[in-house]
């Protein structure tokens, strides 16, 4: 009896031929090489998108530190994005109220910032203050014994930088404001909250007193920045490159040489 012809395996394979080599993917490599590659290009896109954030932050301070200090009056008429510019504004502090904004680093030490409230002189409406961000506290050895807070007496012409709190801070719980003492650890500045809790206008950012500003000793690194943009777009063409290893190695595993019997190997 006469056998049956053999047939190419690869004409009853899915697969695109190539010269001499056959590319036939499975079902279940493509998609979990879709899934990773979508994994390492949203990461990818993300780096680029968060050091186009980190230019522009600088630009911003590199311009606004050519710019003459402005008087608080002349702050709140200044339109759009206020960060960062230079402001002196004279007044008095009111040492019963302190916050301690957590989690803040200070070289790989954990601690605070340490913002009092200040009342200016003259201020545009009566009965308004401003958070006044003093610089940083260790937490200590224990965390909960609160630091002591040097308390600042008298008459007062500060100078800094304003920065305005950002209300997409990412938080696993929320501070409570329904039993507040005081000095007041927190996890974020929270304008709003604070302003119903004091009972006072605030006004709409705080201040970051100049490194130099007074004879405080407490640290003020408002503008170390150890991940800048040029990091970002290290770690962005690293997730591209390995997007691109991801590539070659789907089509290398899954690409075979034809034999001149027309099987693969």
């Amino acid at each position: 009896m006469q056998k049956p012809a053999p047939h190419s395996t690869h004409k009853s394979q899915q697969g695109l031929r190539l010269g001499g080599f056959f590319f036939s993917p499975g079902l279940v490599p493509t998609l979990a090489t879709l899934i990773v590659l979508s994994i390492l290009l949203k990461l990818g896109f993300w780096q680029i998108q968060r050091a186009g954030e980190k230019d522009y932050l600088q630009s911003r301070f590199d311009s606004r530190s050519q710019l003459g200090t402005l008087g608080l009056q002349e702050l709140l008429k200044t339109p759009g994005d206020i960060n960062d510019y230079p402001v002196t504004i004279n007044g008095h502090f009111d040492n019963q109220y302190n916050l301690l904004l957590d989690n803040q680093i200070y070289q790989s030490q954990a601690g605070y910032h340490l913002l009092t409230l200040f009342i200016p002189f003259a201020p545009p409406e009566p009965n308004q203050a401003l958070w006044v961000n003093r610089g940083w506290l260790p937490v200590g050895q224990n965390r909960a014994i609160l630091p002591p807070i040097p308390p600042l007496h008298g008459q007062h012409t500060l100078q800094g930088r304003v920065y305005v709190p950002s209300n997409k801070v990412f938080l696993l719980k929320k501070d409570n404001y329904q039993q507040v003492s005081w000095p007041l650890r927190v996890q974020s500045v929270d304008l709003d909250s604070l302003e119903s809790v004091l009972g006072v206008q605030l006004l709409p950012f705080t201040l970051r007193l100049n490194p130099k500003s007074d004879n405080s000793n407490l640290p003020r690194d408002w503008h170390y920045n150890p991940m800048g943009a040029d990091k970002h777009k290290a770690y962005a063409l690293q997730w591209f490159a390995m997007g691109l290893v991801l590539i070659l190695i789907y089509i290398i595993t899954n690409t075979h040489k034809i034999k001149q019997n027309n099987e693969q190997i």
